[in-house]
């Protein structure tokens, strides 16, 4: 038969024997494929596994793969565990090894019990230390020393069938309980070591060393150690003490000694904030303050503050230096205000800062203050520059009119008759009236010959005794009035306030009788001719009697006349040039001679 003919009817009896069977589905069954999922096949089913979960047995089931903890003991009572291994394994390695595990997990779950339908399914036999392979299906013994890490730890893992054994070197002991070998500590067994040595354990040994402090020498003793003398520099910059087995340090200012005393180490004192209102940084032995601005070092190496106010010459000028903790403050004077960097006290210019601050007046700034210079007609008040007032301050200002105040000045207004002088602060009476030179029984009488102003009648050095239409009485010089009316006497105010002189010469023509009259200043005087003299009054000349004067003819006989006088001379005598009479010359007296 042929290859084609041989899968030609291999091919025929199939169909008919798959139209004559009916498929069993394999996933009704529960648990077929533990804790995967089961997938039904023609003829078969399929297992998909969880994750962790290898499929064997051609996937018709899961093996768990996932590794946990391993315990020794299960106590079913509370359902807890205990013996933890240090390694950990799979389910089926924890629970079907030989001697290895009763529980697996976190939380733990306990491992099926040999003999068992659960031990079996899990395991692939009833019996401990066997297993099914994946692969053949067949039940082998499992080799615990190749299959689980760290079993027998520091031994030798024999595996046996069905089981295994543990073989631990010299030194060691087997811990049934953790299945490796421990270390026996022979330290624990008593005294094993010379004096002053230690023992020191070691994986299945141990080894005696001296203790610190000590050294070994070749006879196998453990003396004590110079720990001074062998590190001269081990206590610096301290001092080392030996002692027994050991030495201690006495470490100088600055450095304090650890906890064992071994070594002197600095001390940090910048921890204890030394220096107060600055910054501390440690040296060597010691530290250094940086201090903050305002304050200085003393001599005890702290901040302290700094007097600015004294020990800072012009500080604070203009004003009251106050100390303050860690700086100064200046109190400025009356006038002066702070600098911008708060060292000085600058004038404060109150002209520019206040530019109203004097009124009309000009502000002069002075240092620390200023001064208003006021214009005309203003006065200083309360720092500033205010209206005068003069009509109430100068009761006699307008004089004879009426003032009226004006801001920074004034204004006289005069009545009808009067003129306002060229400096404005009197009104000057320019009528001309009658001027009376006898006032009599309440009347003026005999008045001037020439009209004149008040001024002039009154104030004349030969003044009227009333002026004007009514009569107006002459005030006396001594009357307050008189100095109202008259600069002085013979003078009176003009049109410039200053005085004129009055003419008594021009105003009375006839003043001096029979003489001269001559103006002066402030008054007159009258000058006779010859032959007159003045009389008491100043006013009138009157004829000098000048037979009366001596014998003015000589050798003659004197006869007075108006103005002068004349010599009728004795015979043998005639008037000469000086009017007196002379005796005559004559021939013979020529002769004689």
């Amino acid at each position: 038969m042929t290859v084609s003919s041989l899968s030609l009817s291999l091919a025929l009896s199939l169909s008919l024997s798959l139209s004559l069977s009916v498929d069993v589905n394999e996933c009704e069954r529960p648990g077929i494929c533990g804790p995967g999922q089961c997938y039904n096949t023609i003829g078969n089913y399929t297992c998909i596994c969880p994750v962790d979960y290898m499929q064997v047995n051609g996937g018709n089931n899961c093996m768990d793969m996932r590794k946990s903890f391993c315990y020794r003991n299960f106590y079913s009572d509370n359902r807890t565990c205990d013996g933890e291994l240090t390694f950990n394994m799979t389910k089926k390695m924890c629970c079907c090894s030989y001697n290895i595990g009763r529980a697996w997990n976190r939380p733990c779950e306990q491992c099926p019990v040999p003999s068992t339908n659960e031990f079996a399914i899990l395991c692939g036999s009833e019996r401990p230390g066997y297993y099914i392979d994946i692969y053949t299906g067949q039940v082998i013994d499992i080799d615990e020393c190749r299959e689980i890490p760290g079993v027998c730890e520091n031994g030798v893992c024999i595996n046996m069938i069905g089981s295994f054994r543990c073989e631990c070197p010299m030194g060691f002991l087997y811990n049934d309980k953790l299945l490796i070998c421990e270390d026996i500590d022979e330290c624990q067994n008593g005294p094993v070591c010379q004096q002053n040595a230690g023992c020191l354990n070691m994986p299945g040994s141990y080894r005696c060393e001296c203790k610190p402090g000590y050294r070994f020498t070749p006879t196998g003793q453990c003396l004590d150690r110079n720990e001074c003398v062998e590190n001269p520099g081990v206590c610096s910059p301290g001092q080392c003490i030996d002692t027994l087995g050991s030495y201690h340090c006495i470490c100088h200012n600055g450095f304090k000694a650890t906890s064992d005393l071994a070594m002197c180490i600095d001390v940090d004192e910048c921890e204890r904030q030394p220096c107060g209102n600055g910054t501390c940084k440690n040296t060597v032995g010691s530290y250094n303050c940086l201090c903050y601005p305002g304050f200085q070092l003393s001599h005890n190496n702290d901040c302290i503050d700094t007097d600015e106010c004294s020990s800072q010459r012009g500080l604070c000028r203009n004003g009251n230096c106050i100390n303050t903790l860690g700086s100064f403050v200046c109190v400025c004077r009356d006038g002066y205000e702070l600098s911008a960097d708060g060292r000085i006290c600058v004038d404060i210019n109150e002209c520019a800062l206040n530019p109203g601050t004097c009124g009309p007046g000009t502000c002069q700034n002075l240092d620390g203050s200023y001064r208003c210079i006021c214009p005309l007609g203003y006065y200083i008040q309360d720092e500033t520059c205010e209206d005068t007032d003069e009509c109430s301050l100068t009761p006699d200002i307008c004089l004879f009119g009426t003032c009226s105040n004006t801001e920074g000045s004034f204004t006289c207004v005069c009545p009808t008759g009067f003129q306002l002088s060229s400096s404005g602060r009197r009104c000057v009476d320019v009528r001309v009236n009658y001027c009376y030179t006898k006032f009599d029984s309440g009347r003026c009488l005999a008045p001037k010959p020439l009209n004149t102003t008040k001024g002039d009648c009154c104030c004349s050095a030969m003044p009227g005794q009333g002026w004007g239409d009514p009569c107006e009485i002459c005030p006396g010089k001594n009357e307050e009035a008189f100095t109202s009316l008259c600069h002085a006497v013979g003078q009176v105010f003009g049109p410039d306030d200053q005085p004129i002189d009055i003419d008594e010469c021009t105003a009375n023509p006839n003043i001096c009788n029979n003489g001269q009259c001559i103006n002066t200043d402030g008054s007159f005087r009258c000058e006779c001719p010859f032959g007159f003299r003045l009389d008491t009054s100043g006013i009138n000349c009157e004829d000098t009697n000048e037979c009366d004067l001596g014998n003015p003819c000589g050798n003659g006989t004197c006869t007075n006349v108006i103005g002068a006088f004349e010599c009728a001379c004795d015979e043998g005598f005639e008037p000469g040039p000086m009017m007196s009479c002379e005796g005559m010359l004559t021939l013979t007296h020529f002769l004689a001679y």
